[in-house]
């Protein structure tokens, strides 16, 4: 009965088919919903931002856009306080200003109110830096000056050394100069002055906190001063004065933060405008930002919830953004845009606010997409739940099928690999796994049980081959031998006399070959059965080498290396064997004359024998099939027969005693080194299978 099969290939196809469609259809769906709430929440957010434009219409006190401030180039030029989330430590280091370290102002050669030279040297030059947080006014200001000139107390003119000059409009509406000046690296004092910088007002130092740190070809002054302290509107300047000789101290230059031509004017002072920030107060959400800007995109009043990856109004005193420069030409405009760091969607919308046919600044609302989709996720909760439970569903049961598919075919690669042992033999006719499995798996395991039990019954025949060989070749060996002894001693002369040594030669090679052939066949199982002990393999190796020489006159036999004390362990009538097959080998090889030489070296944990012969080269090609077996590259000598098996048999014996067995070519004379190597007693081995 022929059984029914589903392929292991439509399974995985039926089930990866359940996948296709469910992630496309609820991509769509859910694409399609978020477009459409997307574009309500833009026409809520132009509502929401023109409302609170319209608030703002017409209060251009908020801005600091009346009197003398309206100048395009004070209001183009004016300080920014920016707002610091940290606290300030007032130690002349500006580490802890963070990223608003980086936005500071240089003012240098274009800044110049005052040089005695008629020109400002190059060498000076300051960076500015200010911010706001609480009741406080913070400055960090960074000096260029090579030559640095400290404060000595026999001066009272405080304009004798370098130093900042701070001026402001106080809040009774009137001019207040400050020098900041110390008398070397340390905390700074500061002293209010009379207009001409020259002399304090009075004895007493100020309660501003400074501090003034040298560096390298440059210094740095961290202050901070009380906000009460300025006027409103809020006006100021700062100058960096430089002295550099040190006797006479005259004043080299000053540089400012408003140049010579605007010098009797002072900088305007941008804060965060506290009316902006009450009016917009209850116009904020918690999950949107709403800045309002002025005329030059210099942030004026931030409000929102959580700070938003991206915020066009993120502490900093421009946005440049081309949304903004579409508010403040005096347009309505409402962008969406997506955050490159989160993938959020950003909708931002802008209106301009104006005081009359001015304008006067804009109003930015920008809310985080994410958070727009909130409705869009409570409505798609059950339609996720439900695809999320059909894809467990599925990915689960792939899984569990991967996985057992996998154990399965790891199951049978592990049957099918005892099925041989490590010579090639045949242990196992017939796998028994997934024998009745109705799946390509089963169709598998079947194939292979089959071609087991073939190659067993092939291998099997092979085995037997030479016992067989041997009973039925060696019996009629031995009656021709018998009749031709008796025929030579019958017969005579010459003719009769060679037919008999010809014959007698023939049954002596089929003799050997049949014994080769034996030997070759049952090598294994016979070094299975032998005993390992420990023996001296210097001493076997010389008194083999001493007996071979006698046994075969003419042949110089030599022996190179101790004469005893290398132990190691395995069969010591096997290793004699081996040398057997090797002295063989070189004899044939040899050129005649030439000495044959066993080397017995010792080199760490290993003993090298090193049989060394003089003659013809071996073929690189040959080299790597002379262990195969039935491989043969002798010269026929003698009318031997030679199978190719003493270096089979040879390197078989050196493998069951841990070690190997190498051929090369020589390289000093043309010849052949055949090596052995064997592990010295103490080093443990088990027996390897040659790669």
């Amino acid at each position: 009965m022929k059984r029914r099969r589903f392929s292991i290939g439509g399974r995985l196809l039926l089930f990866s088919s359940v996948l296709l469609a469910i992630p496309w259809l609820g991509y769509r769906y859910i694409e399609e919903m978020k477009e459409f709430l997307l574009r309500g929440q833009e026409e809520a957010q132009t509502l929401a931002v023109r409302a609170a434009a319209t608030v703002l219409h017409d209060r251009p006190e908020w801005f600091d856009l009346t009197g003398s401030a309206d100048d395009p180039w004070l209001g183009q030029n004016a300080l920014y306080a920016f707002p610091i989330k940290s606290s300030i430590q007032i130690d002349g280091f500006a580490g802890d200003w963070g990223g608003v370290r980086g936005r500071s102002m240089r003012y240098g050669p274009e800044s110049t109110v005052y040089a005695r030279s008629g020109e400002l040297a190059a060498s000076v030059a300051f960076d500015l830096v200010m911010g706001e947080r609480g009741d406080f006014i913070y400055g960090f200001v960074s000096v260029r000056d090579a030559q640095r000139v400290y404060r000595h107390p026999r001066y009272r003119s405080l304009d004798t050394s370098d130093h900042l000059r701070l001026s402001f409009f106080g809040a009774d509406g009137e001019r207040r100069r400050i020098v900041l000046v110390t008398e070397g690296p340390g905390t700074v004092s500061a002293y209010e002055v009379e207009p001409n910088w020259r002399y304090p007002t009075s004895g007493r130092a100020l309660p501003l906190r400074g501090e003034w740190h040298e560096r390298g070809h440059s210094y740095d002054v961290e202050f901070r001063l009380p906000a009460a302290w300025l006027g409103s509107p809020k006006r100021f300047g700062l100058s960096a004065v430089d002295v550099d000789d040190a006797k006479a101290r005259p004043i080299e230059a000053v540089v400012a933060t408003v140049p010579r031509a605007w010098s009797e004017n002072l900088n305007r002072l941008i804060v965060s405008s506290p009316e902006l920030e009450r009016i917009i107060q209850g116009l904020g959400r918690s999950d949107a930002r709403i800045c309002v800007v002025d005329r030059y995109g210099r942030v004026r009043a931030v409000l929102g919830g959580q700070e938003i990856a991206g915020d066009l109004c993120a502490d900093t005193d421009r946005v440049g953004h081309d949304l903004l420069q579409e508010a403040l030409a005096g347009r309505e405009n409402v962008m969406r845009r997506r955050d490159l760091r989160s993938g959020d969607d950003l909708i931002v919308a802008a209106h301009p606010i104006y005081a009359g046919e001015r304008v006067l600044g804009a109003v930015l609302l920008q809310k985080n997409g994410e958070r727009i989709l909130d409705l869009q996720r409570d409505t798609l909760t059950h339609v996720a739940l439900a695809t999320f439970a059909v894809l467990l569903l599925v990915v689960a049961g792939l899984m569990s099928f991967g996985a057992w598919l996998a154990f399965r075919i790891r199951r049978l690669r592990r049957e099918a690999g005892a099925a041989i042992d490590d010579h090639g033999r045949i242990v196992k006719h017939a796998l028994q796994i997934d024998q009745a499995a109705g799946d390509d798996l089963g169709d598998l395991s079947r194939g292979i049980s089959g071609l087991l039990g073939r190659l067993q019954r092939y291998t099997g025949f092979l085995e037997t081959v030479p016992r067989t060989l041997r009973h039925e070749i060696l019996n009629p060996v031995n009656t021709i031998s018998m009749t031709l002894q008796k025929l030579s001693r019958q017969t005579s002369g010459k003719d009769s006399d060679a037919l008999v040594k010809n014959a007698q030669q023939a049954t002596r090679q089929l003799e050997l070959i049949v014994n080769s052939l034996t030997e070759a066949a049952h090598i294994e199982d016979a070094l299975k059965q032998e005993t390992r002990e420990e023996f001296d393999l210097a001493l076997l190796v010389r008194e083999y080498v001493t007996n071979s020489a006698k046994l075969n006159a003419g042949v110089n036999l030599v022996y190179e290396g101790p004469t005893a004390g290398v132990r190691t362990r395995g069969s010591d009538v096997r290793i004699a064997q081996l040398m057997d097959k090797l002295k063989d080998n070189a004899l044939d090889f040899a050129d005649a004359g030439s000495p044959i030489r066993f080397v017995l070296e010792q080199n760490c944990d290993w003993i090298d024998v090193r049989v060394r012969n003089e003659g013809p080269r071996v073929p690189e090609h040959v080299l790597e099939a002379l262990f195969v077996g039935m491989t043969s590259h002798r010269p026929n000598t003698e009318g031997r027969p030679h199978l190719g098996i003493g270096l089979f048999i040879a390197h078989r014996i050196a493998v069951h005693h841990g070690g190997r067995l190498q051929v090369a070519n020589r390289e000093d004379v043309s010849g052949v080194d055949v090596t052995l190597r064997v592990p010295l007693a103490q080093h443990r081995f088990r027996a390897r299978t040659p790669a």
